[in-house]
């Protein structure tokens, strides 16, 4: 019987892949991280299953040994260092290679963005000499959890795109060498030159420096931001059986004589008259899915929810198969996600359920 062997990105993942997978009891091997092994159907046949982990990305990248010293070199010297490769867990390449051993088949079930595609690569290197001859290796694209979603990916297993863990890599080395070259020079060049400044480290990161501007030159604006007065003119009128509110066209006044004299003037009136008036049906569209950077900014504005907290959330709903990836730069649900579906799973909720029935009518 053929062996199947299929690497999530992390165990909840693997966990899902499983009990949608297993068609038959699941035995599960406790380690770093868990193994579930079963028998299932593949290909039209019975096979086993093997369904594990890793725990993010096995490996990282550092500059050689020689230039890790402060003191070995001189920060522009990092721009042409030589960079390796560091495993990140021991203990999780060794699960690899053990449940990979005698396999016929390596699905790589990695989150479907770019960092997934750099980790399947990273667990295919690993795998890869544990495996029968001639194995085949497969990706499986998903973007939910569900068992439909699953068993869709499996029957639908497409070929690992190399160009975009080669993206992923090339922005992980100027990571590297920007964020080292750059906090070893800053470091040494502030370090006791300002009072009450502690440069032991000042840390430059080629995403996290640009944010920090962007904090400060804020905070700038509101220390040296000096208000304005101004003043709203708002009249009421009586029109037919109901009053109405109307307010000045130019919207604020920032001249107090012009806004007493509008608004003794608009008081000595005991009538008006309309002189143009427009009516017309508007429409307004349902609001687009959230991409990550939007969930991010509403759950912050609307919930008060930080970002670890709102991923956390999403992450959990993710995995129940409530929502699509979270982690997503589109804001198009892919077309497997049964919408209503998961809509009419929450008809029952006595805090929403008659909305979702409402849209769901």
């Amino acid at each position: 019987m053929d062996c199947i062997m299929c690497v999530a990105e992390k165990p909840s993942i693997a966990d899902a892949i499983a009990k949608a997978l297993a068609k038959s009891d699941v035995s599960t091997r406790r380690g770093t991280p868990r193994t579930h092994e079963f028998r299932g159907r593949f290909g039209g046949k019975a096979v086993e299953f093997r369904v594990t982990s890793v725990l993010g990305h096995c490996f990282a990248l550092d500059f050689a040994p020689a230039y890790r010293d402060w003191d070995g070199c001189d920060p522009a010297e990092l721009w042409e260092a030589p960079v390796v490769s560091v495993p990140t867990n021991g203990a999780v390449l060794r699960n690899l290679r053990e449940t990979a051993a005698g396999c016929d088949a390596l699905v790589l079930f990695l989150d479907c963005d770019r960092e997934g595609e750099a980790i399947a690569f990273q667990v295919l290197d690993v795998c890869r000499p544990a495996l029968r001859p001639g194995a085949i290796v497969k990706r499986a694209k998903f973007s939910a959890v569900t068992p439909d979603d699953i068993d869709k990916a499996m029957r639908t297993l497409g070929e690992p795109d190399e160009r975009l863990a080669e993206a992923v890599l090339a922005r992980q080395e100027l990571d590297l060498r920007v964020g080292v070259a750059f906090t070893r020079f800053t470091t040494r060049h502030f370090q006791g030159k300002y009072e009450g400044l502690d440069a032991r480290t000042l840390s430059y990161g080629p995403c996290q420096t640009p944010t920090l501007g962007f904090i400060v030159r804020r905070e700038d604006e509101i220390a040296t931001f000096e208000p304005e007065p101004y003043w709203v003119l708002r009249a009421r009128a009586k029109l037919g059986e109901g009053w109405e509110d109307f307010g000045w066209a130019r919207g604020r006044c920032f001249d107090r004589g012009l806004a007493d004299a509008l608004a003794a003037a608009a008081g000595d009136a005991s009538s008006g008259i309309v002189a143009s008036s427009i009516t017309k049906d508007a429409s307004r569209a349902p609001p687009p899915p959230f991409n990550t950077v939007d969930l991010l900014k509403t759950a912050s504005k609307a919930l008060r929810l930080s970002p670890a907290m709102t991923m956390k959330h999403a992450e959990h709903l993710y995995l129940d198969g409530y929502l699509s990836y979270p982690r997503t730069e589109t804001n198009k649900f892919p077309d497997s996600m049964d919408i209503p579906k998961a809509l009419r799973e929450q008809t029952g909720d006595e805090r929403w359920g008659a909305y979702v029935s409402d849209l769901l009518a």
